[in-house]
């Protein structure tokens, strides 16, 4: 069976930060309190951030979505400013906060990875039906304008939507739901063993390691590989 549908994590498989996430954030710190070094920051946000509970709602009114996933950073923000900061030391955490999230929020803070456009637009190309399968909040959409790429994506599914995030089973099903395509037929490109790989192929779905191409201009002579392994399998 060809593939006819790619779903592609977002950050850190087609997109990553223009600067190192931690060094931002002490860069920013610094304009509203104390100095602290990139290397306290990175190791504090990767322990939050791997911690914190899964950005869904299910229970909340598509309109109190923007603010509740802006609280979900907030929360994050300050737990890792809590566990990097000298007690006792100022801190305008509010507009500290208000000034990250803006960053964040902005396409320019953000860039492609060496040959994403170029390999989706090839595969699109091919007939392949593309779509954005990401846990990202709704900023999304207007980063993936400002990358250009917005329009090589025939469905963007996110936790807002689906009330639930990667690596559930229903995020991966509602996926193929929304890109109008099946299991069998589909790859998911992912950076993350657990939330991507391991999320997808419990569903049926082919996963690729993104971190296993050279670059993402590879990415389409995964799709043949993967198709010619698929046709052998029927064959024999």
């Amino acid at each position: 069976m060809p593939t006819r549908g790619l779903l592609c994590d977002a950050a850190g498989t087609l997109f990553a930060p223009a600067h190192p996430v931690a060094a931002t954030y002490a860069e920013v710190v610094a304009e509203y309190g104390p100095r602290i070094a990139p290397a306290r920051i990175h190791a504090a946000f990767a322990e939050v951030f791997e911690n914190a509970p899964p950005m869904a709602f299910p229970a909340a009114r598509a309109s109190e979505i923007p603010g509740l996933e802006r609280e979900w950073w907030r929360n994050v923000v300050r737990q890792v400013l809590a566990r990097t900061a000298p007690p006792d030391t100022p801190l305008d955490f509010e507009a500290c906060f208000d000034a990250l999230f803006a960053h964040f929020s902005r396409p320019a803070s953000w860039r492609l990875l060496p040959g994403a456009a170029q390999a989706l637009a090839e595969i699109r190309a091919r007939g392949v039906r593309v779509g954005i399968a990401s846990n990202f909040d709704l900023r999304i959409h207007d980063i993936l304008t400002g990358l250009g790429i917005a329009d090589l994506f025939e469905a963007v599914v996110l936790p807002a939507e689906v009330r639930t995030t990667k690596p559930d089973p229903r995020f991966f099903r509602q996926a193929l739901v929304r890109l109008g395509v099946t299991a069998g037929e589909t790859l998911f490109l992912g950076d993350d063993l657990e939330r991507d790989l391991a999320g997808a192929r419990a569903v049926g779905i082919t996963a690729v390691h993104a971190p296993s191409l050279a670059t993402l201009s590879d990415l389409p002579n995964r799709v043949a590989r993967v198709d010619a392994t698929r046709r052998e399998r029927t064959t024999n």
